[in-house]
């Protein structure tokens, strides 16, 4: 599978564990940074450039790491066709991706020891998305022009 990973400051040591985990797993891994530790990068910088990857079908799934998971995922979110969700264990990601066929997981570097961090990563990469009620969900979650119903 292909993956786009990125991460900041706070979540770049846990982005190059992961890195070489997915590589090793037999991965292709898109690196969108950053590719140094600098304390004083953005998180956006490096959000965008995942999304934008999964969302031009560079890569299959996308990885962003920040201190918490959450900054990430709003900036994800603002992609069309991206479903990111902000995971911080097994758990969340397997309900994640079987209910919200998510495309980008984010998590915490701060909060996600790098033994579960790869756990989750195996279980993102996978987890198949449930059909039936789960499939006429997600497709109210994508936006419709002129139809919104209460």
């Amino acid at each position: 599978m292909r993956v786009a990973i990125g991460a900041d400051h706070a979540g770049f040591a846990l982005k190059e564990a992961l890195k070489e985990h997915l590589k090793e797993k037999g991965h292709h891994v898109l690196d969108a940074g950053n590719r140094r530790h600098d304390p004083r990068d953005d998180f956006t910088d490096f959000s965008h450039g995942v999304a934008s990857a999964v969302r031009h079908h560079l890569c299959d799934r996308g990885i962003i790491i920040c201190a918490t998971g959450a900054s990430t995922c709003v900036v994800a979110n603002k992609h069309q066709g991206i479903r990111a969700a902000e995971c911080g264990c097994i758990d969340d990601v397997k309900q994640a991706r079987e209910h919200l066929d998510i495309n980008v997981m984010t998590m915490g570097g701060l909060k996600v020891p790098e033994a579960v961090a790869a756990e989750m990563v195996d279980a993102f990469l996978a987890t198949r998305a449930r059909h039936g009620r789960y499939a006429r969900r997600r497709e109210k979650i994508e936006p419709h022009v002129g139809a919104h119903t209460a």
